[in-house]
């Protein structure tokens, strides 16, 4: 059975003038996202709307995400594609993460909107916003078999690989999540879900390596869908907003996945005192 954590060739790595750029990126995908909700007027009330699907015409939230996001998937596939193939779904997520700041902490859903159903909601809304990614997923993969995105390489043992780290990554990133975000301000809760699901993705990165970051961010939401079913089952508190899930938990993934990538690379690499003992 392959190992994929052999396969070096399926990423490469940033230059420092590549980090650069897209760092420059990320800031231009944060800038587009702020044009939009300006544009839309979407949220109309910021800070208290950590819910698009209960907010005032979630229907422009909704535009925002998706016009946004297809910009940012297309703009980092093109600049970066041919390095990182999940580059554009990447800066996408960045930028999506202004919107998860500016909508407000998750709990101003029960205490002001008094929804009947604020579980049900945000599991609904994590759903949608799980589907505009699968979207942008499969925008990545007509890019890639357009020419414009490196493709990934295959194994014939890579499905149940990936079932398993993406099962993994979603029970330690729902877990650490719960340890994390101890409290529903907005900071916190965003680094939380970040630091989660890039720890997460290290560990199952070390333990269970995959080919692609793809089971991985996957795993990191339907650890959000399996905390808010269990939220409602059970009466606990969720912290953590749909969109912050959507944005930062997709963004540590990636960015965990890249990471682990680039320490298997500096492990891997023998040093010129090894290379001389050898001789």
């Amino acid at each position: 059975m392959a190992n994929p954590s052999d396969r070096t060739d399926a990423i490469e790595t940033f230059s420092f003038a590549q980090s650069v750029i897209l760092a420059v990126l990320i800031l231009a995908s944060i800038g587009w996202f702020k044009f939009l909700a300006r544009q839309l007027a979407w949220p109309m009330e910021a800070g208290y709307s950590p819910s698009i699907l209960a907010s005032i015409h979630p229907l422009r939230g909704f535009i925002v995400v998706i016009i946004g996001s297809g910009v940012g998937v297309f703009a980092g596939s093109l600049f970066f594609g041919r390095i990182k193939p999940d580059a554009g779904l990447m800066l996408a997520a960045c930028g999506l993460a202004y919107i998860a700041a500016v909508a407000g902490p998750v709990g101003s859903l029960v205490r002001l909107r008094q929804s009947a159903h604020p579980i049900g909601i945000m599991l609904g809304e994590l759903s949608l916003l799980f589907l505009i990614m699968l979207f942008g997923w499969c925008g990545q993969r007509l890019l890639g078999r357009m020419g414009l995105v490196r493709r990934w390489p295959t194994s014939t043992d890579s499905v149940l690989r990936d079932i398993v780290a993406g099962g993994v990554q979603a029970v330690l990133a729902g877990v650490m999540v719960s340890i994390l975000a101890q409290d529903d301000a907005v900071k916190q809760a965003m680094a939380s879900v970040f630091l989660a699901s890039l720890l997460g993705t290290v560990v199952v990165q070390g333990a269970i390596p995959v080919i692609t970051s793809t089971p991985l961010w996957i795993g990191t939401l339907i650890g959000g869908l399996v905390q808010f079913a269990w939220a409602g089952a059970f009466g606990h508190v969720v912290t953590v907003s749909p969109l912050a899930y959507a944005s930062l938990g997709v963004a540590g993934s990636i960015a965990g996945f890249w990471a682990s990538h680039r320490w298997n690379i500096i492990l891997e690499t023998p040093t010129t005192s090894s290379a001389a003992d050898s001789l």
